[in-house]
């Protein structure tokens, strides 16, 4: 039951434009901004026939002209279609971690120096904050900016500022008591200062005090540096997922 409280959490927290569910398979569609909101997740695959599944992604997201993307959980019995996958010619990418972890209400509150702090803001400010510490153009996060207006979730978009600097932004959305974390970055020229832990350590006290009990983010395998920093805030990991993906031909 955790395991489908925390992925219903997550879709709601990163909404699609197009969202299809049925028993075993979630197809979701967002005009291409990222793969967990622009592929089919399997949420059991057990007793399912591989091949009519994989045809009936294919179809979907060849109409959205968008290469078929199966997003496959470590606790959805999908071993079976996996192969099938595998042997259909599609790629294994991004093996991801959800960690999750228990909030608790007696959690304290950051100590934030003078001029530095926990900065709410709108959208469009978030996401120009993101673009600027990522490096990248805000016209090519429309559809990034389209997904966060979308969410109608108790929501947090956060920046945490040091003498009206940003240096550290992320997004937390409350579903149902679950607290997603994403989308958190620190500004390169002010990484290792402990930014990010007071960031996170901040929203998650505001989520808190709205009602939020547990806490989860998805995290890429290989990144090593973000799976210790959340590990030391009290993270664990709860399951796997991971892409299978067919290119457009």
């Amino acid at each position: 039951m955790h395991y489908k409280n925390i992925e219903t959490a997550a879709f709601k927290a990163w909404p699609a434009r197009e969202q299809h569910e049925g028993d075993t398979l979630v197809m979701r569609f967002a005009d291409g901004y990222t793969k967990r909101a622009n592929s089919a997740t399997v949420l059991n695959a057990l007793n399912t026939d591989s091949a009519s599944l994989r045809r009936s992604c294919e179809q979907f997201y060849q109409q959205k002209k968008l290469p078929c993307i199966i997003r496959i959980t470590s606790l959805s019995q999908a071993q079976e279609l996996d192969l099938h996958l595998g042997d259909s010619g599609y790629e294994h990418r991004d093996r991801s971690l959800i960690l999750d972890r228990a909030l608790n209400c007696q959690q304290p509150q950051p100590q934030s120096q003078q001029h530095s702090g926990l900065v709410l803001v709108q959208p469009q400010q978030w996401l120009q904050s993101f673009c600027e510490l990522s490096g990248s153009d805000y016209q090519e996060h429309l559809a990034h900016l389209a997904i966060l207006e979308r969410i109608d979730q108790p929501l947090l978009l956060a920046q945490w500022q040091v003498q009206g600097r940003v240096v550290a932004c992320a997004v937390g959305v409350i579903s149902n008591g679950y607290f997603g974390i994403f989308d958190l970055l620190t500004d390169p020229a002010a990484r290792n200062c402990g930014y990010a832990t007071l960031l996170l350590t901040a929203m998650t006290h505001r989520a808190i005090k709205r009602g939020a009990t547990h806490s989860y983010l998805q995290v890429v395998a290989v990144n090593t540096a973000a799976i210790n920093l959340y590990q030391k805030l009290g993270y664990c990991q709860s399951y796997e997922y991971w892409y299978r993906i067919k290119e457009i031909s």
